[in-house]
């Protein structure tokens, strides 16, 4: 009975939360008038962050942050995948025409490495880890991703559609690895494929393309040094 209550009070906190940090997302712009664009990225992840790191405190994670986990080279072969994805998106496709200002890339850059960590910690750290003892691993990814995919359904659909299945993979690797490293490494390739497609001219998006890739081998490295071949001793 204890156990079923707990389930339900994270599930209560963790709805609020998400309502939030939907909520700033939604308003915060309306204001950016006033508030710098920057800051209407800064303030619902810091939010998000923060909210989870309490939520860990009450009910800790189990799986490793930054760390790599158990089977860190298969997760870094998936990695160098997501590397090699994001060189094919920025070279091969279209692009856009507006130059790049100092703002956009600052923004391009917030959402790149900082929308991933709070997403991450949150989605496919707490509430996987939440939904995933109360349901199943095949349920619990399930759950996630369609709640992940929802979050970005204002965008359009074939982007909430994209995201519910990038979490599905993310999770798959979070249960594989036992680590959310590998998850924000996935996370961060796909947003900057996004992000680097809109950073002209051709220069300054290579630079960035280069800047992105070096750190994600770097986060790979780390996983694999940190990381476990075999499920031992954790």
């Amino acid at each position: 009975m204890q156990e079923r209550n707990s389930f339900w009070i994270y599930t209560f906190y963790s709805s609020f939360i998400l309502v939030i940090y939907f909520l700033i997302l939604k308003y915060l712009p309306f204001f950016k008038r006033e508030v710098a664009y920057w800051l209407c990225l800064i303030v619902p992840n810091l939010w998000l962050i923060g909210t989870t790191t309490f939520l860990f405190k009450l009910k800790p994670l189990d799986c490793c942050v930054f760390k790599g986990g158990f089977y860190p080279r298969v997760m870094a072969i998936l990695s160098y995948a997501a590397i090699a994805f994001l060189i094919s998106v920025c070279l091969l496709l279209p692009h856009q025409t507006n130059p790049a200002t100092i703002q956009s890339i600052c923004s391009s850059m917030l959402i790149i490495l900082l929308v991933p960590l709070a997403e991450e910690l949150f989605f496919r750290g707490f509430l996987l880890n939440l939904f995933q003892k109360k349901t199943g691993r095949i349920i619990s990814m399930l759950i996630v991703s369609s709640l992940f995919g929802l979050l970005h359904l204002a965008q359009s659909v074939y982007i909430a559609s994209a995201m519910a299945a990038l979490s599905l993979i993310s999770c798959g690797a979070v249960f594989i690895s036992r680590s959310l490293l590998w998850a924000m490494i996935l996370h961060i390739g796909w947003n900057a494929s996004a992000q680097l497609r809109m950073v002209n001219p051709l220069t300054v998006r290579l630079s960035f393309l280069l800047l992105i890739a070096a750190i994600m081998i770097i986060l790979i490295q780390i996983g694999i040094k940190t990381g476990y071949e075999k499920k031992a001793s954790h």
